[in-house]
């Protein structure tokens, strides 16, 4: 994918999720063939998979199964599925497919695959924001980590479920089921008209952005320029060091922790070292539970799990900047 791409795919993820939490989901109910749903989508992936030497099995039916429902939430769950299937898939096979229930006139669809798999403690949390397991955190830059919550949010709005089995080291299957047939439109939140936040505390300071990943970088930068920010950009730690040493008027960091030459947490303690006044607020995809504990307790002085919503940045940026005016 081209770095436009995968920005985009970012920022839509983050829209997805925050319509999530915010109970906004739009449900747009049409009438649809299953077979040729579950087809275009195996299609799609399937020079994917040839490319890495994986096979990809379709269980598909002989019959047509009509569908009243939202297509576009169903495709979505399946596509991010079956990515993720790929993503941590390095030999055997990836299957996807579905079965019918009469009796309760409901779909239960399923990717498996033989990838890395999900420790059993964290098949409970998997669906949860920023609690992916450890072995689904390392692959972060090539998205948002937010594709199995998505799935979780879209499956509820849709009235069914989802669940997953998985051995470490054996691969994973991921099911959900849904009816058949949205027979009402679930009730949605409406938004209510806000108005866009402005930070006044941003305009004219300098913020030096420490990433790695330039469409995280690039997203971050897009947000604080709205507000008037200056941007300095280091990519990694050693430079994120020089950079505050020759630009004294730098106001406030954000701190990648993953970064490459020297991790974040050793960077902001060695510029502690020179400015120890100087706010570091830690931007990382590792969101798990007492990150932010170990975070603060390394040094920093604040935490943002990626990715990073447009009103929690700018809340802990003012937090920090305002009592600096």
């Amino acid at each position: 994918k081209s770095s436009a791409d995968r920005l985009l795919n970012i920022i839509n993820d983050i829209i997805d999720i925050s319509k999530i939490e915010a109970g906004v989901i739009n449900l747009t109910i049409e009438t649809f063939d299953l077979e040729k749903l579950i087809v275009d989508i195996y299609q799609f992936f399937l020079p994917q998979a040839e490319r890495k030497g994986i096979v990809f099995n379709l269980n598909r039916s002989n019959k047509r199964h009509i569908l009243n429902t939202d297509k576009s939430k169903l495709s979505q769950i399946l596509t991010n599925l079956v990515s993720n299937a790929l993503k941590f898939t390095s030999e055997g096979f990836i299957e996807m497919g579905y079965r019918i229930d009469d009796l309760d006139n409901s779909i239960e669809l399923y990717v498996k695959d033989t990838g890395i798999g999900i420790p059993k403690e964290q098949l409970k949390s998997i669906f949860e924001r920023f609690r992916q397991a450890d072995h689904y955190l390392h692959d972060f830059k090539e998205g948002t980590g937010l594709g199995l919550s998505i799935c979780k949010g879209f499956t509820d709005a849709l009235g069914g479920t989802i669940w997953v089995e998985s051995e470490v080291e054996k691969g994973s299957t991921f099911y959900f089921e849904i009816p058949m047939e949205v027979k009402q439109i679930m009730p949605v939140k409406l938004p209510e008209p806000t108005q866009i936040k402005q930070v006044k505390q941003l305009k004219d300071r300098n913020i030096l952005i420490v990433e790695d990943e330039e469409n995280n970088y690039l997203y971050l930068k897009e947000l604080l320029e709205s507000q008037g920010a200056n941007i300095y950009w280091a990519d990694d730690g050693l430079k994120s060091i020089q950079m505050v040493l020759d630009h004294p008027e730098i106001d406030f960091v954000l701190m990648d922790i993953k970064l490459p030459v020297m991790d974040g947490l050793t960077t902001a303690k060695k510029i502690k070292d020179y400015r120890n006044t100087l706010p570091i607020v830690a931007q990382t995809a590792f969101g798990l539970e007492g990150d932010k504990e170990r975070t603060i307790a390394s040094g920093l002085d604040d935490y943002l799990a990626k990715p990073i919503l447009r009103d929690e940045l700018f809340s802990v940026i003012d937090k920090y900047i305002s009592t600096r005016s």
